[in-house]
């Protein structure tokens, strides 16, 4: 996808929130990883979490099951066609994903 660096960042803004909403219906927590430190931890209000998001160049949210255990993680990297901000993730989280791969369709 080409075009303003404002609609590159409104489709990661997007696909970021699908992301979160999906993981925290899925029964989730997440904290959310800057590269240098936890922005917020233990969390599943969406607001926040996304709110800590867009600090640095990348995130990564890492996926907490309800008994505290870390089971997975999405890495978003921003800056790049928007629709690829999902850089890598565990693949046990395909499911709760679902809902984010949705919009990264809609815009590649």
């Amino acid at each position: 996808m080409s075009g303003s660096v404002k609609m590159r960042q409104i489709v990661e803004k997007e696909i970021a929130a699908a992301a979160i909403k999906g993981i925290i219906d899925a029964g989730y927590f997440i904290t959310v990883h800057n590269g240098e430190e936890d922005a917020i931890t233990v969390s599943r209000d969406v607001d926040a979490i996304i709110g800590a998001l867009y600090q640095t160049d990348e995130d990564t949210l890492i996926v907490i099951n309800p008994m505290r255990e870390e089971i997975g993680w999405v890495k978003f990297i921003y800056g790049n066609d928007g629709w690829d901000v999902i850089h890598d993730y565990a693949i046990n989280l395909e499911e709760a994903l679902k809902p984010a791969f949705a919009v990264v369709e809609k815009y590649r």
